[in-house]
């Protein structure tokens, strides 16, 4: 069985993208040829004859009663058809944009190699300089700093990667439009798994760790997921007007601080 359901996932490999489909219609030039709907162009990719609306029924009747083998790199598991729709939406090895800023870095990877490239090459990571702070205890509280002005006036910074509970967060602190700062904490991980997390945030002056004083800004809830986009990360999270910021910030001697604090739950 496995042997022939290994042969009739080539012969229904799109000759375009090399993918199984995993739904019909599947168009077939007049030579019996195959190619996925999204890559059916005039001619048929493998003979050059043209394409007209021909459809394999039976194309369609394999393609719902074998397994179909994830198509990430180190994955190659099978599913049945109905079970593939739902691994590829939490595969381990799919294909995810590093959470680091997009001006750092902005890397398409495999989410198995996402920590390992956060800790050791992005550019949008403090890690390999600051990953001494990556201890495993919680809540961790941070001071941020700049030389200009009060830290994120500018331009986002680099985040940082944190492991907790077996699994692993990047916090980012970036500069939003409207003049805002955004503080959020990505799950590198499942996305159905970040509702059992609790996240805690907060923005505060640096000398104020109990955050008694004025001027404290929190957020609770739960970790972002690994698929979300800037554009909408930088609408979630903790979000803290400049006005706010240059009064939480201190300027020192000669750099400008203020203090972040947070925890991870389960």
């Amino acid at each position: 069985y496995t042997t022939l359901s290994s042969k009739l996932r080539e012969k229904l490999e799109c000759p375009v993208c090399l993918d199984v489909p995993i739904s019909g219609p599947v168009p077939v030039c007049p030579n019996g040829h195959f190619v996925c709907s999204k890559c059916k162009g005039s001619n048929c990719p493998t003979c050059r004859s043209k394409m007209f609306g021909g459809k394999s029924l039976l194309a369609v009747e394999v393609i719902e009663n074998i397994e179909h083998k994830c198509r990430n790199e180190d994955c190659g598991k099978l599913f049945s058809v109905a079970d593939y729709v739902n691994h590829l939406k939490a595969c381990q090895h799919r294909i995810v944009t590093c959470p680091a800023p997009r001006e750092f870095c902005g890397k398409k990877i495999a989410l198995s190699n996402v920590y390992d490239h956060v800790l050791r090459e992005c550019k949008g990571s403090l890690n390999k300089d600051e990953n001494w702070i990556n201890d495993g205890v919680f809540p961790k509280n941070l001071t941020i700093t700049n030389k200009s002005g009060p830290p994120l006036h500018e331009s986002s910074m680099k985040g940082l990667a944190f492991q907790s509970d077996d699994n692993n967060f990047y916090l980012n602190i970036e500069n939003a439009p409207d003049q805002y700062i955004v503080l959020s904490l990505t799950l590198l991980g499942d996305a159905s798994e970040c509702e059992d997390y609790e996240v805690n945030i907060a923005v505060h002056k640096s000398s104020d760790k109990k955050m008694e004083e004025k001027h404290v800004h929190k957020y609770s809830g739960e970790p972002l997921p690994i698929e979300i986009d800037q554009e909408t990360r930088k609408r979630s999270g903790l979000m803290v007007g400049s006005m706010q910021v240059e009064k939480i910030a201190v300027k020192g001697v000669e750099w400008w601080h203020f203090g972040v604090t947070f925890d991870i739950k389960k």
